[in-house]
């Protein structure tokens, strides 16, 4: 068998080892997406950030503050948290993209608290995390979040990691968008897998 014939099998192999990675990890991030826990004794709600039109929140954080909202309404004892940074394609914080949703949607704005300086989903909870202890003052609460359901799987870990008891609560992707965002997923939980040891 010569070099090339050699080659081009390692590559076929390659190839079908990373399809089978991503096929793998994406059935059970999926299959993990959906809100498994009943939400009971919640004192506050994270939201976590996703990417901005401009100061527009783009069609999944749109879900994310749709989802959130519907939550708060139903539960208006708990505070929000609005977790998100500002990226060099977004003309606001998300943070504050997602406070101006919550407000326009209904929810006081004495209800809302604001986390602007992250930059992943574990700064997310690292970041907003600090801000509720801050506020306790070493009382004992619990935590719901909202996000996609592609990124619910990740979330739960990483919430888990810096130290939350967290209920996931579900917002729906649009379908049209699922696949890209669920294969950048994937690339994420790969690294956090790495880099967490979640």
């Amino acid at each position: 068998m010569d070099k090339r014939k050699i080659i081009c099998i390692v590559c076929a192999v390659g190839i079908v080892f990373v399809l089978l990675v991503f096929l793998y990890l994406g059935g059970i991030i999926m299959q993990n997406g959906g809100e498994q826990e009943a939400v009971q004794n919640v004192q506050y709600v994270i939201v976590l950030g996703c990417k901005l039109e401009g100061e527009e929140p783009g069609r999944c954080l749109a879900a994310r503050i749709e989802r959130a909202t519907d939550f708060l309404l139903k539960n208006p004892e708990v505070i929000a948290v609005c977790s998100g940074g500002q990226g060099s394609d977004e003309e606001i914080p998300e943070g504050e993209a997602i406070r101006r949703g919550l407000i326009d949607h209904g929810i006081a704005n004495e209800r809302i608290l604001v986390e602007n300086q992250s930059k992943s989903t574990y700064e997310n909870f690292i970041f907003s995390k600090k801000i509720i202890d801050e506020r306790e003052q070493g009382n004992t609460y619990k935590i719901a979040f909202v996000t996609n359901d592609f990124h619910l799987y990740r979330s739960r870990r990483l919430a888990k990691y810096v130290g939350f008891t967290a209920i996931g609560l579900c917002a729906p992707t649009p379908r049209d968008i699922l696949l890209p965002n669920l294969i950048r997923e994937v690339c994420s939980v790969i690294v956090s897998c790495i880099r967490f040891r979640t």
